[in-house]
């Protein structure tokens, strides 16, 4: 059930679990293997993150990550583009969710925000993928206001294993070809993987006929080395990932080029005779993004943007277990960022976006987790502190007529106007869980208080034209984002099926909040503030198999599940001159339900699927305050999906979405930056739309 809804449209599951039981005492000699307390995502045992995640194996189809998002409770994806995507965790966007990999941060590196390093994830096919709801694992690195995407490169691989995978995907609306190619292979204490993918795509046409451009050319490459020597590991990671071309109606320009590099190591040790061990991870990243109006038809005059993103991380994690009921685990963890971006103009004038700024971050973590062998009760106390320092290094370059320490004074309250900052900020979390032997539920609670540093961008963001018209500029003076969240979670599981159920809330008395400032030669100025705002959710999810009663001993076919999923988030800010005003990017309520039907015929595997999906309207809260962001109506979209695996490791699926070939815009579908050069109908003051009907075909073979 789990495999189809990963490879193909969901990821419909969220579950209480903790620690498996002894199956018998351990010898005197004997290491005690006692793992953090974890309460997981989904039913399984076992895995590696802490509350609560969503768990699952990279899928094999370059875009099924992506679509996982948009239909998982709790998670969204944020339109930049046609091409562009951003996750949405519970309505917090952009630097507040922290994509890492094998615990290198990678950047949004993008001024424009088009730089999500989840529009990579098709490179990173064989590794491990965790999507944490909150930022309270304290022990992954330096606390955040929204949640974490956690991408891992696996240990190892099972003795005498090796194997080559190779797909293929065509899509029809818009057309676009994507192949990927994956090897894995082992020998004596060696193994490795290399993967490589390579996609097109162009334009595409709404539900109505609207012509919409959206072409992109990308590819890359994704190898690993590891080395296995008794009981230590060492293993190097190599990331590269090019853009070619991405042309997007949503920005005044298009995506020239935009080439991310990223290199890591990880060193695995035993320590001690207690079960102790020590894990040293480090991590090199760089990304270039360029972006240009120039194959534009339509432009007032030539502009250039380029960026530059560089990122150097390390940490070191101690696990030690003390008795049987205790493990402590330790985490020191630093990273330093540099980030600068300069617009040209006419190939002369030269404005400042980011000025050459210089982040230095450091913290350390503490984490017990407590359960009695016999007990149900399972406990867990984290506390961390970090200190940052950031600086606007190139502060004196002149840009648009005066350098940009003088824009910060002028548009940013108190006269302690300073381009260095440092700020210690602690952070602290509690969870609960309780998980009776012989029972179907369990039950967690989590408490947790953490403290964000503010972004680069909205600290030191210098005059960038902004979506929409105007400009943006940073607030050196922004106090750091503070936040108190608690979560209550059930969950209720038989052989029928299961439900789960998450009710949260998280209240922030410092949310840095874009705001109109003023004017700038009769445009907007937006800056960034601190406000009071509050977030709250609701998350249900559930399947139960119709066909249970005939399921014989030992298989898992035929089954006949009826999936459902509801997600809800509400957030609203409140500052001295207005009353509370809705979040702009929180998503709305979304409703997903299906039938799912899998079976085995002549030894192949088959899975039918077919998909409901709902959203709710949203309006723009302030058109003013966030002038790219349209209304969005209410709509009703219908998928379905066939799957065949056969015994030669062959994976054929078909998928067709938006049967009904509806007209219709997601939340946070953006507005054109300028009209549509090809001529198309779709008016100015409308989101762009998704894409009408569209077939889908991919085949998949495992060697």
């Amino acid at each position: 059930m789990f495999t189809h809804s990963i490879v193909g449209i969901a990821l419909l599951t969220m579950a209480g679990t903790g620690l498996p039981k002894a199956t018998e005492e351990p010898s005197e000699n004997a290491p005690i293997e006692l793992l953090p307390f974890f309460v997981l995502a989904h039913p399984e045992v076992d895995a590696q993150v802490i509350a609560p995640v969503l768990s699952a194996s990279i899928p094999r189809a370059p875009d099924s990550v992506i679509r996982s998002f948009e239909s998982t409770p709790g998670l969204s994806m944020g339109r930049r583009g046609p091409s562009s995507m951003e996750p949405n965790i519970r309505g917090f966007t952009f630097d507040r969710n922290l994509t890492s990999w094998n615990g290198l941060p990678l950047p949004n590196a993008s001024p424009t925000r088009t730089g999500a390093p989840i529009n990579a994830s098709a490179l990173l096919v064989g590794s491990t993928l965790d999507i944490h709801l909150t930022g309270n694992d304290l022990v992954s690195g330096a606390a955040i206001s929204g949640g974490r995407i956690v991408f891992e490169t696996p240990l190892g691989m099972e003795a005498g294993l090796t194997n080559t995978a190779a797909h293929l995907s065509w899509g029809s609306n818009p057309l676009r070809i994507s192949a990927t190619a994956r090897n894995a292979w082992k020998s004596g204490a060696y193994h490795g993987t290399a993967a490589m993918t390579h996609s097109q795509q162009g334009d595409y046409s709404s539900g109505n006929g609207t012509h919409i451009p959206s072409s992109l050319k990308e590819g890359g490459l994704h190898t690993t080395l590891g080395w296995n020597h008794g009981n230590t590991s060492h293993s190097l990671a190599l990331f590269w990932h090019k853009v070619d071309e991405g042309e997007n109606p949503a920005l005044p320009q298009d995506t020239v080029s935009n080439e991310t590099t990223a290199i890591t190591t990880i060193h695995r040790a035993p320590i001690g005779s207690a079960g102790g061990s020590i894990r040293l991870r480090s991590g090199w990243a760089k990304s270039i993004p360029r972006l240009s109006n120039s194959p534009r038809s339509i432009r007032p005059a030539l502009v250039d943007a380029a960026s530059n993103a560089r990122t150097i991380h390390g940490d070191l994690l101690h696990t030690l277990p003390i008795g049987d009921a205790l493990l402590v685990r330790t985490a020191l963890d630093l990273d330093y960022q540099r980030r600068n971006a300069v617009r040209i103009r006419n190939r002369k004038l030269q404005d400042v976006i980011w000025p050459d700024i210089a982040s230095k971050h450091y913290g350390l973590a503490l984490s017990v987790d407590h359960h009695q062998p016999d007990s149900p009760l399972l406990l867990q106390s984290q506390f961390r502190i970090d200190h940052h320092t950031d600086e606007a290094k190139s502060a004196n370059r002149i840009t648009l007529g005066k350098t940009v320490r003088d824009w910060y004074a002028d548009y940013t309250d108190g006269a302690d106007l300073d381009v260095r900052s440092t700020h210690t900020l602690p952070s602290l979390s509690f969870n609960a869980a309780w998980n009776p032997t012989l029972r179907p539920w369990k039950i967690h609670a989590s408490v947790a208080a953490s403290s964000q540093n503010p972004t680069p961008t909205e600290r030191f963001r210098a005059m960038l034209p902004a979506l929409g018209g105007g400009y943006e500029i940073g607030n050196p003076n922004l106090d750091s984002e503070d936040k108190i969240h608690g979560e209550l979670g059930f969950h209720l599981e038989n052989r029928h099926g299961f439900v789960h159920l998450s009710v949260w809330h998280s209240e922030l008395d410092s949310f840095i909040q874009r705001q109109a400032i003023g004017t700038f030669q009769n445009t907007p100025l937006f800056g960034f503030r601190n406000v009071r705002a509050h977030l709250s959710g609701i998350e249900w999810t559930s399947s139960f198999d119709l066909m249970s009663h005939r399921r014989r001993i030992n298989t898992e076919y035929p089954r006949l599940n009826l999936p459902l999923s509801v997600s809800w988030t509400e957030g609203r800010f409140h500052h001295t001159d207005a009353p509370w005003i809705r979040l702009a990017e929180v998503p709305p309520l979304r409703i997903r339900t299906g039938i799912e039907h899998s079976f085995y015929r002549e030894n192949k595997r088959v899975h039918l699927a077919a998909y409901t999906n709902w959203e709710a309207s949203r309006t723009n809260p302030d058109p003013e305050l966030f002038p790219t962001q349209a209304d969005s109506a209410a709509h009703l979209t219908f998928d379905v999906q066939a799957l065949l695996h056969t015994p030669s490791d062959w994976n054929i699926e078909l998928q067709i979405l938006n049967i009904g070939n509806l007209q219709y815009a997601r939340h946070l579908s953006p507005l054109p930056a300028l009209p549509l050069a090809n001529g198309s109908p779709h008016p100015p003051d409308k989101a762009i739309p998704e894409p009408g009907r569209c077939f889908l075909l991919s085949l998949s073979k495992r060697f």
